[in-house]
């Protein structure tokens, strides 16, 4: 993985979430990239389930009016998609030519990918030579329609899309590898990412993309546990989870 396949002069990153959608503008800067614009909105409600956005024209209007408040400029898009349906796995096979791989990866996928490889984007890359011959690859699988769900969203939005990413890989680009001097890759660090449905663990060691996993309970989880123990409606379990401190839980695990 690598920075390169962003080609383009400046992009908008479009990240929708089931209770958020993160707007932020990108431009090229010498060697690297500046952050110039950025901003939020909620996501329209009953709008985006399961990772898939169910109503791509109420969100697609929802992004548009984003980019005029947040005078964002850029008209190629980046979106990502997560959750537990989007699989990433490393793999071993036997040496073979990247062409001969792509055909016979949808059947080395279909060990893992739990829906229907016929309805699912199919992706991978070729990390490297193990001692004994193999290779090392790295799958990725994500179902059509959580990727065609936002893609349609955005292109509501009169954008171009022209990158779509797993998050987890994002995350790790913008964290670890954009940053050439970070200690991070000389150590093995876990990436946690908490949504409003899911959490994504990540784990990169030395620099590399090691594995990641998704976990289906997160921020949703807590306020509705803050909303039924002390019968609370959703504004205030919402602003008493953000003054919530889980430092002395931190410090002190439980065993």
């Amino acid at each position: 993985m690598s920075l390169n396949p962003f080609k383009k002069r400046s992009y908008v990153g479009i990240d929708i979430g089931h209770k958020t959608i993160n707007l932020v503008q990108l431009e090229k800067v010498g060697h690297g990239w500046k952050v110039s614009r950025q901003g939020m909105i909620p996501t329209p409600s009953d709008s985006v389930k399961d990772g898939v956005v169910i109503d791509p024209d109420v969100v697609g209007i929802a992004i548009k009016g984003a980019l005029r408040e947040f005078k964002i400029s850029a008209s190629s898009a980046v979106v990502a998609v997560s959750g537990a349906s989007v699989i990433v796995r490393m793999i071993k096979t036997a040496k073979m030519t990247p062409q001969m791989l792509r055909k016979s990866i949808r059947y080395e996928a279909g060990h893992y990918v739990p829906s229907s490889i016929e309805d699912s984007y199919i992706e991978f890359e070729i990390l490297g030579e193990t001692e004994d011959g193999q290779l090392d690859v790295m799958i990725v699988a994500a179902p059509r329609e959580v990727v065609e769900s936002k893609k349609r969203a955005v292109e509501r939005a009169d954008l171009e899309v022209d990158i779509v990413d797993i998050e987890a890989f994002a995350i790790y680009r913008s964290l670890i590898e954009a940053d050439e001097n970070s200690v991070l890759h000389n150590m093995t660090v876990a990436i946690v990412d908490v949504g409003a449905a899911a959490t994504t663990v990540s784990v990169v060691s030395d620099g590399k993309f090691m594995m990641t996993r998704t976990i289906v309970a997160a921020g949703q989880a807590m306020t509705d546990a803050l909303k039924s123990y002390f019968q609370l409606n959703d504004e205030q379990a919402e602003i008493g989870k953000s003054q919530l401190d889980f430092t002395p839980l931190a410090a002190n695990p439980l065993t």
